[in-house]
């Protein structure tokens, strides 16, 4: 076992870390009133990545390649690499333009949407198939820092020139418990056994470079294209404010009539690139933080909501189709709002005060 609380690899590839179900998870406090109004405070700006290893059937050879690994991890202690196959590349990504003595260039990923973007910071890339470009021709004057995603170049870029990155990432992250699950041994297979193993918690590690930020128009409430495969309830709601003395008098004072509603989108498959726009549209609402708009199936207006979680709904690989991949897609459970709440104090940063 090395000293270093970080190691540069992964699991063994056995396959072991391409079915694994995957989320994210933002961190947002909700400060809702009475009246259904609410006031939503974004505590992190950048999401960190939760997957689950176990909940499967392995065989013989890859039950003793994970528990080993977790062995010389020694459960949570160590961090190492992890590819998150629903989202793991840049493809031609913009880094920035040279100014003629600028050298370093710290790798991002942009998610765009309807004037959004969100920035994401890239710490873990991998070098086998790594591309850069300047100005569309590829070059071989630079060097990239596997532990750090920081992209350098021996001459500094001319001014105005575009530098771009393509190449393959991983999520730094760790085991989240001390203690290995259970395994039952449920079949054998020629000379191989079969064992159902219990979960296996990894959560992202949270590094000083992989901040990410959110750029652009402040009042941006896209609308979310959810299909017609949804369900939906009225959450429970009070609208009047009751209070009682001792002698038995009440006061009855009554409250904006305002009904919440609970709209939950059907689990399903999905291909890349309907989870491509979702993810998109997930992060650039750092989970339940900013408002969006989706279509009223009833009515035909439109509704202004939230999601009702921070966390991605969970994803899992399923196959190939052609030059897809087919993903087990959980589904979204989305809460409305007051459309006659005032926007400019919808939501907000935190700021340091908060957690005085």
């Amino acid at each position: 076992m090395t000293n270093e609380f970080f190691l540069e690899a992964g699991l063994p590839y056995l396959g072991i870390d391409y079915g694994m179900a995957s989320t994210f998870r933002f961190n947002t406090t909700v400060l809702s009133r009475r009246d259904g109004q609410e006031q939503r405070v974004a505590n992190w700006q950048s999401p960190l990545f939760e997957g689950n290893l176990g909940d499967r059937t392995l065989t013989e050879t890859e039950l003793t390649q994970l528990l080993g690994f977790f062995r010389d991890r020694q459960g949570p202690v160590q961090g190492w690499r992890l590819r998150d196959w629903s989202d793991y590349q840049l493809k031609n990504e913009l880094q920035g333009f040279g100014n003629g003595f600028r050298t370093q260039f710290p790798l991002i990923k942009r998610y765009n949407l309807a004037g959004l973007m969100f920035i994401r910071h890239i710490t873990k890339p991998d070098l086998r198939n790594c591309v850069v470009m300047l100005n569309g021709v590829r070059m071989r004057n630079w060097r990239l820092r596997l532990s750090t995603g920081l992209l350098e170049f021996f001459q500094p870029p001319p001014s105005g020139a575009s530098v771009t990155v393509s190449c393959s990432f991983s999520v730094p992250v760790r085991f989240v418990s001390d203690e290995f699950p259970g395994a039952k041994l449920e079949a054998r297979n020629g000379n191989e056994s079969l064992y159902s193993v219990g979960p296996v918690p990894v959560r992202e590690i949270r590094l000083p470079q992989s901040r990410g930020y959110l750029q652009g128009a402040e009042n941006s409430e896209p609308e979310l294209d959810v299909g017609v495969d949804i369900e939906e309830e009225l959450a429970p709601q009070s609208f009047t404010n009751l209070s009682q003395s001792a002698n038995g008098w009440e006061r009855r004072e009554p409250l904006n009539p305002f009904q919440r509603r609970v709209i939950r989108t059907a689990a399903r498959v999905i291909d890349d690139t309907e989870l491509n726009y979702y993810l998109r549209f997930f992060r650039t609402r750092l989970g339940q933080w900013r408002p969006f708009r989706i279509k009223d199936v009833t009515t035909g207006g439109d509704l202004v909501c939230r999601f009702s979680s921070d966390s991605f709904p969970q994803t899992e690989f399923l196959a190939y189709d052609g030059n897809q991949a087919l993903w087990n897609f959980a589904g979204f459970e989305i809460i409305t709002l007051p459309l006659e709440f005032p926007t400019e104090t919808f939501f907000r940063i935190a700021r340091p005060e908060d957690f005085a």
